[in-house]
């Protein structure tokens, strides 16, 4: 089961499928109706690993902090 491999949940890889990132096949005996089963091969397995596999984390910017001053203060004698 691709869950177990990758180590996340069924149905973040229905999602997968259901966006198309992950190619899959219906293979049950009544397409389009009741529950499907869907096979993915190893083919396409490996694409979608491949996929994101190459993809670099982008990271933010540092934020610059403001220096804290004391009050300012002018004295005039």
């Amino acid at each position: 089961m691709i869950a177990q491999i990758i180590g996340v949940k069924p149905n973040k890889v229905l999602n997968w499928i259901n966006a198309g990132e992950l190619e899959a096949v219906d293979v049950s005996a009544k397409h389009g109706k009741g529950r499907p089963r869907w096979r993915v091969s190893p083919e396409a397995f490996e694409r979608f690993m491949a996929a994101r596999s190459n993809r670099t984390a982008t990271r933010s910017t540092p934020r610059m902090h403001k220096r804290q001053r004391g009050p300012a203060i002018h004295q005039y004698v």
